[in-house]
This record gives C-alpha cells, sequence and structure tokens, in this order.
C-alpha cells in the first residue's frame, strides 16, 4: 500500500510538472517503470482471495489483448465481406478504416465480474468510454461513489482493461430532480444518462463516429462490433432523417452466473450514427420536435418518435433517453437467428448487493432485502448453481457466440463455488429462524449454540475467512487463529484457587476478600464504526 501510494504520488507530481499529461499517464506501459504496480495486481491484492473467481478473471483481464483497433486500415477484404454477409450487411470498400465507437452507460454498483467481461469483448474497439455515477439511486436512496478520480475502483477501469487506446471517463451527476417527487424511476435513470452526449462531444465525436447507449452488464458481441465498425450499414450512411435508424442488438440473456441462462432474446444496446446524435448531428437541420416533458421543460421529456419541426422532413436529434426506448427498430441477428449481444443480468459479486439492487433501483421491489435467497428474482437460478457448482457445463450449450472471457472453466467453477456458500448459508440461516418461529429452539439458543452441532453450519468465521480474505494474509491467520481460541475462566465461575487471587489482587494493590465467591459480570460498551 505504501509502495502503490508513493507510486501514485509520483505520477501527480509528474503530471503538475508538465513532464507528463494526463492521456499519457493512463495509457503509459505499466511495465515501464519498474517500481509501478499494476492497479490489477493492486486490486487483487487488496480486495480478492487466493484462487477466487475474481482474482481468476482480473488476472486473465491484466493478460489479455485482442488484435484489432478502432481506426485500423481495412486490408482482409474477404473476411470484411464475409463478416459483413452473417448480419445482412455488405462491404464497401470506400470504408477504409474501421469507424470509431463511442459507448456511454450508467455506472454503480455494477460488479467487476461484469466490468471485465464487457471490456474484454470490445478490447480496442471503443474510441470513449463516458460513465456516469450518480450519488443517489434511481429511488433516491443515498449511496456512496465507488470510482472517485484516483481511488483504486477508477485506476482500474483506466488501467487499459478497454484497450490501449481507449479513453475512459466518470463524470458525476447529482440528482436533478431530488425536488419532483412524483417522478418516477426510470425518468430519473434517464436524465442521469443525459449527459454522456456531452462528454462524447468533449472527447471529439464526429458525425460519422458510431454512439452506442447500454448499461454496463449489455455489449454487443465483439465480432458484431467489428461489423459495425467496417461494413455498409444502411443506417449508419450519411443523410440519414434520424426518424429510426438506430441499430438494436439481440441479447442473450445470462442469470447472476456464466452458466446459467433463460430463453428468449433482450433488445439492448443500442447504436446510431453520429449525425443523428444530440450535441453531435446538425441541430440547424434536425430540429427539436414535440417531447412529453413531466411538469418542468427545463428536464429532458420523452421522445415523440413521429414527431419533427413544422415544415421540416427531418426528425430530430437523439438523446441517450431515446436509444433506450428505440428499441424496436432495426433487430440485427447473425445469420438470421442467433444472438449479436449479451446481457449479464444480477451478476453481482454477492447476493446482498442483488439484495441492495431490487430494493434501491429502477426495477425496485422493497421485499427483496427481507426474504429469503428462494423468494427472490433469482430463484430459478439457484437450483442450477447447485447442479452445476462441481462441473459447469451450460455455457458449452449455447447455440452462438459466447463471451470471451467468461468461458475459462476454472472461473466458472470457482463462481459457482463461492455462490453455493452463499447459498447455504442463507438457507442455513432461514432454518435457524423457522426454528425459532416453531418453538424448536429460543433466540439465546440460535446465538450461543455449538456451530460444529449441526454439520450443514457453516462457522460466520469461516464464512468471512472464505469471502474477505486472502490466502496467507494476516487477517486470514488472525481470525482462523481467534476461532480455534478459548480460556478456562468465565465470569460466573465460583472462585476455589484463593491464593492465585491472592496473589493477582496484591498486583494491582487490592485485597482479596473471600466473601466475593463468584467472578463478578462485566458489561462492556463501545461505539464501533
Amino acid at each position: 500500500e505504501i509502495e502503490a501510494d508513493e507510486q501514485r504520488e509520483k505520477m501527480m507530481s509528474d503530471q503538475e510538472n508538465g513532464e507528463t499529461n494526463e492521456n499519457e499517464a493512463i495509457h503509459e506501459d505499466n511495465n515501464s517503470d519498474k517500481d509501478a504496480i499494476h492497479p490489477i495486481d493492486e486490486f487483487i491484492a487488496q480486495e480478492t482471495t487466493e484462487g477466487s473467481s475474481l482474482q481468476i478473471l482480473l488476472s486473465n483481464l491484466k493478460a489479455f489483448s485482442q488484435p484489432e483497433a478502432y481506426g485500423d486500415i481495412i486490408d482482409d477484404t474477404e473476411t470484411e465481406t464475409a463478416r459483413c454477409a452473417r448480419y445482412g450487411f455488405e462491404y464497401n470498400p470506400a470504408i477504409t478504416k474501421r469507424r470509431r465507437v463511442f459507448m456511454g452507460s450508467l455506472i454503480a454498483d455494477d460488479s467487476w465480474h461484469v466490468i471485465a467481461a464487457h471490456a474484454a469483448e470490445a478490447y480496442g474497439l471503443y474510441h470513449t468510454v463516458a460513465f456516469i455515477e450518480s450519488n443517489t439511486t434511481q429511488t433516491q436512496t443515498v449511496r456512496e461513489t465507488r470510482f472517485d478520480e484516483g481511488s483504486l475502483n477508477y485506476r482500474v477501469l483506466q488501467s487499459g482493461i478497454f484497450g490501449p487506446k481507449t479513453d475512459v471517463y466518470v463524470d458525476f451527476r447529482v440528482d436533478v430532480g431530488k425536488d419532483i417527487p412524483e417522478m418516477d424511476a426510470f425518468y430519473r435513470e434517464n436524465l442521469q444518462r443525459s449527459h454522456i452526449t456531452q462528454r462524447w462531444k468533449d472527447a471529439g465525436m464526429q458525425p460519422d463516429d458510431i454512439g452506442m447507449i447500454c448499461d454496463v452488464d449489455e455489449v454487443f458481441t465483439r465480432d458484431f462490433l467489428l461489423a459495425l465498425q467496417s461494413c455498409d450499414v444502411p443506417q449508419f450512411r450519411p443523410g440519414q432523417d434520424c426518424s429510426t435508424n438506430v441499430i438494436t442488438g439481440q441479447g442473450f440473456k445470462f442469470e447472476v452466473v456464466p452458466d446459467s441462462f433463460r430463453g428468449g432474446l433482450y433488445h439492448h444496446p443500442q447504436a446510431l450514427i453520429g449525425e443523428c446524435i444530440d450535441k453531435v448531428g446538425d441541430a440547424n437541420v434536425h430540429k427539436p420536435a414535440g417531447r412529453k416533458y413531466l411538469n418542468n421543460p427545463g428536464l429532458i421529456g420523452k421522445r415523440i418518435y413521429q414527431s419533427r419541426a413544422e415544415g421540416s422532413d427531418m426528425y430530430p436529434l437523439w438523446e441517450p433517453w431515446d436509444f433506450r426506448r428505440g428499441s424496436d427498430w432495426n433487430r440485427i441477428l447473425e445469420d438470421g437467428r442467433l444472438h449479436t449481444a449479451f446481457h449479464f443480468h444480477n451478476f453481482f459479486h454477492t447476493f446482498d448487493v442483488l439484495k441492495n439492487k431490487y430494493k434501491t433501483y429502477a426495477h425496485a421491489d422493497t421485499s427483496q432485502t427481507e426474504i429469503p435467497l428462494a423468494a427472490t428474482g433469482v430463484s430459478p437460478t439457484l437450483q442450477t448453481i447447485k447442479d452445476q457448482h462441481e462441473n459447469p457445463t451450460m455455457l458449452d450449450t449455447i447455440d452462438g457466440r459466447k463471451p470471451i472471457m467468461l468461458v475459462d472453466q476454472s472461473y466458472r467453477t470457482a463462481r459457482l463455488k463461492e455462490l453455493m456458500v452463499e447459498i447455504e448459508a442463507d438457507e442455513q440461516r432461514e432454518k435457524m429462524m423457522s426454528d425459532q418461529e416453531n418453538g424448536e429452539t429460543n433466540e439465546n439458543e440460535a446465538i450461543h449454540e455449538d456451530n460444529n452441532s449441526d454439520k450443514d453450519a457453516i462457522h460466520p468465521i469461516d464464512e468471512f475467512i472464505a469471502q474477505e480474505t486472502t490466502e496467507g494474509s494476516s487477517l486470514q491467520i488472525l481470525l482462523s487463529n481467534l476461532k480455534a481460541f478459548s480460556q478456562p475462566e468465565a465470569y460466573g465461575d465460583i472462585i476455589d484457587d484463593t491464593e492465585t487471587e491472592t496473589a493477582r489482587c496484591a498486583r494491582y494493590g487490592f485485597e482479596y476478600n473471600p466473601a466475593i465467591t463468584k467472578r463478578r459480570r462485566v458489561f462492556m460498551g463501545s461505539l464501533i464504526a
């Protein structure tokens, strides 16, 4: 930690002294300075346990690369022609370079499982990644920000995981609709999204670039992203009227883990050519038109898609909200039947974080943090995890492309086993609560009972060590020793060794009184935070 802090201070000092600029500091080769600690290595050391799924995933991510990048000269026309044909497009030799893609998304409690999967799929293909983080959820629940500038999370985002040339930004927004109590969660969510296009403009987006709006857990397959960059996509040709020319991915929906999924396709993300995007296209040509405002024209309103300015045959420029609501148009499949995107739904690091999502975000259900896992929205997945956790195979059965970063068998096995620990602990808690309600044990007995009396019980210290410590760490050693620790004395003991007690009392200037026959009870009080 000391070395990492000193390295950060050196980088900040270099920037202030003009020895390096911001982008050079972000994108410089982490191996060029022998004293540098890569942010991913720092994160693994501080936040993961030895052999955990996240350690495996992030180690793979650090070593990951792909040959293609935005701006590449297209020289293998045979490959591109075949790729374009898979999606119903044609290859036009006039397109000599891969188009630039600008991605925009909200970011909050999204796990590194999701971020890593997304970053690998799009590695090198985004020119700019624009994240928006807010100090509240969409239901106005106050939350702590995770990606403050200089934080470890922030530095991992900017460490090159999206590619060596990709600029990654995190902009912070407060709840601009906080004084409008009637505003629903999705409206508030899209007010946060509305800031994305300003970041794209500031990053140099041009009318012939591609804008992509998504959630972090949504991403086009790599092959489809490459097709959007190189093919003659009719909806990307110059001179669009900007009515319904958005491209919609057809997402294969995973649930909680790579080896659990449901049928059907999910209609995100969306991509649009820059000339039709707010703050990038020409607002004199694509004039504003009808929107449904929420009692406040100063805030963004829902687009009325058939509406256009009087006397104009052109439609208005698109706001980020318009992308999300435009999911009915131009749904593209590979070979006419296979998915072109992935949706990593509910890929949270722990089930407790998942329950918090259901309580405080746009799909809010306030009951979700007070009920057992079996009664939550992920209940159908629990049996799949139980069935797959020793030998995950479901991902291998998918017809079509698989997420590049999530196919690793060791990662999948570790992830399922971690979740099994949580499932078993949750079921054990539910059993204890049920026993109490049925009068089979009282509260004090449940708290103080010997954890070894039930063969299925997981000791809380073992559970904590598995989830929160690394192999060989000081905290693992300490807590293992603590679990095995005991002492012979206890409050209420009969005092029968008067010689020992007389000597002990004398050490502190006291006298031993034979009338004190039992050890007094002690009540401790303290603040804790």
